[in-house]
């Protein structure tokens, strides 16, 4: 007895153990209210995320019964699906799925269905801006109350149809809403967006906008640009040329005295014959070959003309 008591205990332990590691269900759906047109057959969809989930549906707070006919019910992991057939106005109401699980949470989800009559198209939006991140997958989705069935176009800043004109937006509509669908968003695609509704009895049309975050790798990129600017060309070192080196060697040298200074103007004064001799003279080594040179500088001076003597002027 005392090991079957054990036993028990264990068993029951362990079961609690286990209930405590599952997390409690949770479920959502797309909308919160639906026009259907009477004589329609219209599907509700709860998304589920528990494990093992037990949903029931109900009928302002009364348990619906499957009925084939009328109403049934689709299960399975990630989903449950109600389906009212033949709509009528006895069928309008609030719908409201219990979702449950072995950690023994339950979550619900409830939708309004609405009796439509015909009417022209009347599009709005819950909010006024949507946002999203670079690369991402954004959904626009409006409310629209439209019997017969509307046509739906949507536009954005350039005025065209996008869904037409771009591979990654795709475009779903019926009676109740219309949703467009933005894989892949790009920065380029923030800006308004316009959804326009028509069916035989008139028109509808509805504004939002949408907000591209950039990726933290593109701002980055973007701050570091703006922050180092144009980059700057690197110069190459630059040469002195044979002529300029020894004025350069002249510039390191220390600064000549006053004598010194008189000493070269006088030089430069002089032909250059004469600063050959001078050069003769202080220094000891220069030849006779060296001496007698004269610059061709002296060659090529034009000859002076003889002036002319001056005429008598006769006097008075």
């Amino acid at each position: 007895k005392t090991i079957q008591s054990a036993r028990m205990f264990n068993s029951l332990l362990g079961s609690k153990k286990h209930q405590s590691t599952i997390s409690p269900p949770s479920v959502a759906m797309d909308h919160r209210k639906l026009m259907v047109a009477p004589g329609d057959s219209i599907s509700i969809t709860a998304h589920l995320v528990s494990v093992k989930p037990t949903c029931s549906w109900s009928k302002d707070g009364t348990l619906l019964t499957v009925d084939k006919q009328k109403i049934c019910v689709i299960e399975s992991d990630t989903q449950s699906i109600l389906i009212v057939s033949q709509f009528s106005a006895s069928d309008e109401g609030h719908y409201t799925v219990a979702c449950s699980n072995p950690s023994g949470a339950t979550a619900t989800a409830t939708i309004q269905l609405i009796t439509l009559a015909p009417t022209a198209p009347c599009v709005s939006f819950e909010k006024r801006e949507f946002i999203t991140n670079e690369g991402d997958t954004v959904k626009l989705m409006a409310d629209i109350v439209s019997e017969p069935k509307p046509t739906v176009v949507w536009e954005n800043k350039s005025k065209k149809d996008v869904a037409k004109s771009k591979s990654r937006f795709t475009q779903v509509e019926d009676k109740c809403y219309a949703e467009l669908t933005i894989t892949k968003a790009k920065l380029s695609d923030a800006g308004n967006y316009t959804i326009k509704a028509r069916n035989k009895l008139g028109r509808g049309a509805a504004s939002v906008q949408l907000k591209v975050l950039p990726r933290k790798d593109t701002a980055e990129r973007s701050n570091s640009i703006a922050s180092e600017g144009s980059p700057t060309e690197i110069q190459p070192p630059i040469k002195l040329s044979d002529s300029a080196k020894p004025k350069a060697e002249s510039e390191g040298k220390a600064e000549k005295t006053q004598p010194e200074v008189l000493a070269d103007v006088q030089k430069s004064s002089l032909p250059d014959s004469k600063i050959i001799s001078e050069q003769k003279k202080e220094d000891p080594k220069v030849t006779k070959s060296e001496e007698l040179v004269e610059p061709k500088e002296e060659l090529a001076k034009p000859k002076e003309e003889p002036s002319k003597p001056k005429e008598d002027i006769p006097k008075r």
